[in-house]
């Protein structure tokens, strides 16, 4: 019979025998420990083992064994307020939040940037989920010092590139003081540096873009709804792929438009004028297919949401919105309600989406998210 002295040591002989075994050995067994349990647990209990839980090493093979977890990272629009990271399993917790007006949010490297896109200072930091924590990196000046005003962030196309590995923001407004709408941008990570590319070839407003196959597609641009511009992000060199095959509506157009890349495909989903009445203008999916260089219907049904951001990972969808009673057509006002705002999930090879647990203080109108691996 055990007696109580020996229950009370087990934890600690348990936790010296596990630090006696090698690294890898280690390692294997915290792969398959659950993040919520790591973030409660495990972390908590021991150094070693936290700086082996957020090791490159550690999120490798939970890849390649097929644990890895992710999160959706949501940012809200307005200056203090809160940010949030919500697991597939419902899981969240509040993000700590830099001081920012107005921002945006990108994933790269499994770590989320946030930049604020309507001051003058036009700040930028990092936020490592696995460490909850926040970084400050080198500004985006678009503003000359000779002037008191500039370019801007707001309206340019902001996207990641892994095959890069930078940073790029694309096109822009035309204000009194400047024109910033063919302008391109790139911040290496590597060198924390901004540089100044060569302008695009067509201008550019509110565009989106997203990465496929080691290139940028720039899709929604205000002044050309239907273009779809390329840009290969080592060469630098633009082209153009075939229009969309419906124009999107225009109505407030940036709002209701997003694209993301599934499957190899461009899709575009947005609400578009599919004919020539009101009832005509609806919600709709189109997929690009780089291999035969044509459109079609994606698979998939669209998001039962007014699809206001998207964000994927590792194949899986998420659409953040708010929920119309018919919206799939206008018999309701066509901007954003702050109510009945949700977050859904398509996972690979599925055409049915599936709710995400969202915080109550999550509101659809302003709120960015990315998907980031978390484990």
């Amino acid at each position: 019979m055990r007696t109580r002295a020996s229950r009370a040591r087990t934890p600690v002989t348990l936790g010296r025998l596990f630090s006696r075994l090698p690294d890898d050995v280690q390692r294997e067994c915290l792969a398959r420990v659950p993040f919520a349990d790591l973030c409660r647990g495990v972390v908590a209990t021991c150094k070693a083992w936290k700086n082996l839980v957020t090791s490159k090493a550690y999120r490798e093979t939970r890849a390649s064994a097929g644990w890895a977890e992710y999160a959706v990272f949501m940012s809200q629009w307005e200056k203090n307020s809160q940010c949030f990271l919500v697991t597939a399993s419902g899981a969240h917790r509040t993000a700590p939040r830099p001081v920012v007006n107005n921002s945006l949010t990108r994933t790269l490297w499994d770590e989320v940037i946030i930049m604020d896109i309507d001051s003058r200072d036009e700040r930028m930091f990092v936020y490592d989920p696995r460490e909850n924590e926040w970084g400050e990196l080198s500004q985006l000046v678009r503003w000359p010092d000779d002037q008191s005003a500039g370019d801007v962030i707001e309206g340019a196309a902001v996207v990641a590139s892994e095959s890069a590995g930078k940073l790029f923001v694309v096109g822009g407004l035309e204000t009194a003081f400047s024109d910033s709408r063919r302008r391109v941008d790139a911040y290496d990570p590597a060198t924390d540096e901004w540089s100044r590319l060569p302008d695009q070839p067509r201008p550019a407003e509110w565009a989106g873009g997203v990465e496929l196959n080691g290139k940028l597609y720039f899709y929604g641009n205000e002044l050309d709804p239907t273009s779809i511009g390329i840009l290969d992000p080592v060469s630098l060199t633009w082209e153009t792929a075939p229009p969309l095959p419906y124009v999107p509506y225009d109505d407030s157009l940036h709002a209701h438009i997003t694209g993301f890349a599934r499957e190899g495909c461009l899709v575009v989903m947005a609400l578009f004028r599919l004919g020539s009445t009101e009832e005509s203008i609806q919600y709709a999916a189109f997929a690009f297919d780089l291999s035969t260089g044509t459109w079609s219907e994606a698979p998939f049904p669209c998001a039962p949401v007014q699809a206001y951001r998207c964000t994927h990972i590792d194949g899986t969808l998420f659409a953040l919105g708010s929920e119309w009673p018919d919206h799939h057509g206008l018999s309701e006002p066509r901007r954003f309600g702050a109510e009945n705002t949700r977050v859904v999930m398509l996972r690979p090879g599925s055409t049915t989406w599936v709710d995400l647990p969202v915080p109550e203080a999550v509101k659809c109108v302003g709120t960015r998210i990315s998907a980031v691996h978390i484990a």
